[in-house]
């Protein structure tokens, strides 16, 4: 079984062969035969007018752009969604898997990636608000740290977690790593999956509620987001995208396999999986992998990098966000927490930047990109003017691809695209 690289970093599959690339007749046969039903039926599923309001184009430019851009990329699959204060347009192009493959549509399930984060950061925020969690307690008095024995850690509080300023590594991989802070919490900048799975514990042991029954009660099913989920589940199969190499050869999907084993241990057991802790995924998993530790990178549901969704899905939790009843939460994850180079910094729950490049404007967007094997993906808005794109896609070389549709929808560069 391949790990599951949940690094942002980290771009490649363990062993990844270097087949032949698809020949550009068959891709642009693929590209032609879906544009009209994916690309071009965007407008049936689009809410409101199809013509964009903001600093680019239309849909009807990105459906003659995206295509070329895919090709030249080498990525198969793409989903869209472009967010203004009064529509929002859904759109898919290209394949779900390469030479085989179903259309992409605004519904096909795909890897978030580290797009997760943000989904999760909003779940905190609720219970911020209940009173069942204190951004400045430290999460030690919670839950036992990982490491005990370090005694930075044990000033680590959720702030330091939605902040990135921790001290914890991003992810552990060796059997014998030790958890530890590498610096004092609140000094500095550094991207931690860990944190955020350690925090997802936290909140499963105050609301004694598993991570999926908690997620889907508090955020998927309120906000209609009915195909999400931090776990792969059998009814994404109906349209669900496969990750692809950079060369655009189709690969495992290390998260939906491990889901599907998951769950068929929970069957065995008897046992709704929506009720499962960390500790019933973690004993499961050891049960079956004795060569790999049961570290946070290696499981699933992991509220860092895990999540199943949809351009459709994620569009309604952005327009959420800018509504009336989720701009508060929206407000705190965007209150800046640290520095990191010029024009970005990073809230609680999102990163921040202050201007996009060309642009005359000084405003905080806020903006996040994921990053696994196979699946690139990024999401940045503008809360001033409640406009946003999200784009999703299955391919290794998804970051160019995604930074081109994002000035095609905006108008500008991006200061996050030359620091990531």
């Amino acid at each position: 079984m391949s790990k599951l690289p949940l690094s942002p970093t980290e771009s490649m599959s363990p062993g990844e062969s270097r087949p032949s690339q698809i020949s550009r007749r068959k891709w642009l046969g693929a590209s032609a035969a879906t544009l009209v039903s994916a690309a071009y039926s965007s407008r049936a599923t689009a809410e409101g007018q199809s013509q964009i309001p903001a600093r680019g184009g239309s849909v009807n430019d990105l459906a003659s752009e995206v295509p070329k851009l895919m090709e030249l990329a080498s990525v198969p699959g793409a989903a869209v969604g472009v967010i203004t204060a009064n529509a929002a347009a859904t759109m898919g192009f290209g394949s779900t898997r390469a030479t085989d493959g179903t259309a992409v549509n605004a519904d096909t399930v795909f890897e978030a990636a580290s797009l997760s984060k943000p989904v999760f950061a909003y779940l905190v925020h609720l219970l911020v608000a209940e009173n069942k969690l204190d951004l400045t307690r430290p999460l030690s008095s919670y839950l036992a740290l990982p490491n005990s024995a370090d005694a930075r850690a044990s000033s680590i509080t959720a702030r330091h977690v939605l902040s990135h300023t921790s001290g914890w590594r991003n992810w552990r991989f060796g059997a014998t790593d030790q958890l530890t802070a590498d610096f004092d919490p609140g000094a500095r900048f550094s991207y931690s999956g860990e944190g955020y799975y350690f925090l997802q514990r936290v909140l499963e042991k105050i609301t004694g509620t598993g991570i999926l029954r908690l997620t889907r009660d508090r955020v998927f099913t309120p906000l209609g987001m009915n195909r999400t989920s931090y776990l792969w589940s059998p009814d994404f199969e109906t349209s669900r995208a496969d990750p692809h190499s950079g060369r655009g050869v189709p690969l495992d999907s290390y998260g939906a396999g491990l889901g599907r084993k998951f769950r068929t241990a929970a069957a065995a057991a008897s046992a709704n999986i929506d009720d499962w802790k960390h500790e019933d995924f973690e004993r499961a998993f050891a049960a079956e992998n004795k060569e790999r530790p049961p570290f946070p990178n290696f499981l699933t549901p992991n509220v860092a990098g895990s999540l199943h969704t949809t351009a459709n899905d994620y569009t309604k939790f952005i327009r959420h966000l800018f509504g009336t009843q989720g701009q508060p939460v929206l407000t705190r994850m965007m209150e800046p927490q640290v520095d990191i180079k010029t024009s970005l910094k990073w809230g609680l729950g999102f990163g921040l930047q202050t201007q996009e490049i060309g642009s005359a404007r000084l405003r905080p967007l806020f903006w996040h990109w994921g990053d696994n094997t196979g699946f690139k993906n990024v999401v940045i808005g503008d809360p001033a003017d409640s406009s946003a794109v999200v784009v999703f896609t299955n391919g290794n070389n998804g970051r160019p691809l995604y930074e081109r549709i994002v000035r095609l929808v905006r108008g500008h560069d991006q200061p996050a695209f030359l620091w990531i």
